[in-house]
């Protein structure tokens, strides 16, 4: 009996060292991963190119306008030489690039009714900003209606009796 438990105490003491040492090596490679990581992310940002972010103003059409045409002018600025996609309702989107300053402009055919004018633009590092607008077509005319005249209001003293 005392050979059996000296066995077991022997392969228990085995065993145990094993797991510590597993432990212990594990511990010591995610110390080592963790310098590496913070090694690599203060010597690897990038330098910014150009600007931050992509920029997109729209100077035309105006927001939420009805006009009775049905010819429009898409115009705005962004980032310089940035692809510009502008897409109107269903239709096929168009796409151009801005000149050299960042201004663009197209020409477009509204139809009657509501248009939802998407533009977006994309720079060279793949960074989209997107402006929505809506325009109204209509020939409906936009007059106040004409103000009663007096003489077919009635007048008080005649349903008085």
């Amino acid at each position: 009996m005392k050979k059996e438990v000296i066995i077991a105490i022997f392969i228990g003491l085995i065993l145990g060292m094993v797991v510590v040492y597993g432990i212990y090596r594990a511990k010591t490679s995610l110390n080592s991963i963790r310098q590496a990581a913070s090694t690599v992310s203060d010597t690897a940002t990038p330098a910014p190119s150009g600007s931050l972010h992509n920029s997109l103003t729209l100077l035309s059409p105006q927001d939420e306008s009805i006009q009775a045409t049905t010819d429009a002018k898409v115009t705005g600025t962004t980032d310089p030489d940035a692809f510009v996609i502008i897409m109107l309702n269903d239709q096929q989107p168009q796409v151009l690039q801005a000149d050299k300053s960042g201004n663009f402009s197209v020409q477009i055919t509204l139809q009657q009714g509501s248009n939802v004018i998407v533009v977006r633009a994309l720079d060279e590092d793949n960074n989209s900003v997107e402006v929505q607008r809506t325009v109204i077509v209509s020939t409906a005319s936009l007059e106040e209606p004409a103000v009663a005249s007096s003489s077919a209001q009635a007048s008080p003293s005649a349903t008085t009796k």
